[in-house]
């Protein structure tokens, strides 16, 4: 059973879906100077459920002394944050102005944390960046 497209259905009323696309974090390069320079893979094609934070996501961005705009999202696939093992930093989402999408939406959001991982789907906290990925 897809939960996930259950609760879509009910909060679509309230929050619309929005559409944007993923970049995948695939590390960084270095330059000869020292600087690192984050990398991403193509972008694909993403449609999400942008809210506000609740009282416990709040907290928990609080524990992790993330500070800026904020926001949460309901994404179908597996997107992630920094994983340190791998070198990887968070993946990015990036929405477009449109008619369509909420001037709230609009932006480059990285990941900074995933709140919740299911088979189909997960819950990932968002803040907005300064430059959009390249």
């Amino acid at each position: 059973m897809n939960l996930n497209a259950i609760a879509s259905a009910a909060t679509r009323a309230i929050t619309p879906a929005v559409a944007g696309q993923v970049w995948l974090s695939t590390g960084y390069s270095t330059a000869t100077d020292g600087t690192r320079t984050p990398t991403f893979n193509t972008e694909s094609q993403v449609t999400l459920d942008m809210q506000p934070l609740s009282g416990g996501d709040i907290r928990q961005l609080d524990g992790l002394n993330i500070q800026g705009v904020q926001r949460v999202a309901y994404v179908r696939g597996d997107i992630q944050g920094l994983v340190r093992v791998t070198g990887k930093g968070g993946d990015m989402i990036v929405i477009p102005a449109s008619p369509a999408a909420p001037a709230y939406a609009v932006g480059s959001w990285l990941v900074v944390t995933v709140m919740e991982t299911w088979p189909d789907w997960c819950k990932v906290g968002l803040t907005l960046q300064v430059n959009p990925p390249s």
